[in-house]
């Protein structure tokens, strides 16, 4: 039975989800991830997401949560991406499948080998997918980007995941 958008909206994150966020928290802190700019659906479970991850991010970024996020497909997305100042070298989108994975895959050459598998299997909660653009924002289209990093609950050694 399909899940009541209003209802689902509200979903706050299970505490697998929470376990997830906190070490994916470690890995970009450890990794050194340093967004400039962080957009985020305004879904309650993204938020409680970003309020575990936006810690580990240092020098703290520019948050703007977006409506169109919720639900966003890769097209929507892309487009977005595309508005987004040729100046800001660093972005973090958090938000939701299957739009985020679509847009791994439009963005990445699909022919590198086992990262690009594994975004095909699918993206968990607290995934990241981690991308080098080849390109400015304002010419970002399919297969121009770098596919650097995917992190998973599992490879983080997160139980239940």
């Amino acid at each position: 039975m399909p899940q009541d958008p209003e209802h689902d909206f509200e979903r706050g994150l299970e505490e697998r989800g929470r376990r997830a966020a906190e070490a994916l928290a470690q890995w970009i802190a450890a990794h050194g991830l340093k967004p400039e700019l962080i957009l985020c659906s305004p879904a309650r479970r993204t938020r409680e997401t970003l309020d575990i991850i936006a810690r580990s991010v240092t020098p703290p970024a520019t948050i703007r949560f977006e409506e169109w996020l919720y639900l966003a497909n890769a097209r929507q997305t892309l487009a977005r991406l595309r508005k987004i100042d040729d100046d800001v070298q660093s972005l973090m989108l958090v938000g939701h499948n299957p739009g985020f994975q679509e847009l791994a895959l439009l963005l990445t050459d699909l022919t590198i080998g086992p990262l690009v598998a594994g975004v095909r299997e699918g993206m968990p909660t607290a995934a990241l997918v981690s991308l080098e653009l080849a390109v400015p924002w304002s010419r970002l289209d399919r297969r121009l980007a770098h596919l650097k990093s995917f992190i998973t609950p599992r490879t983080l050694r997160v139980s239940g995941a």
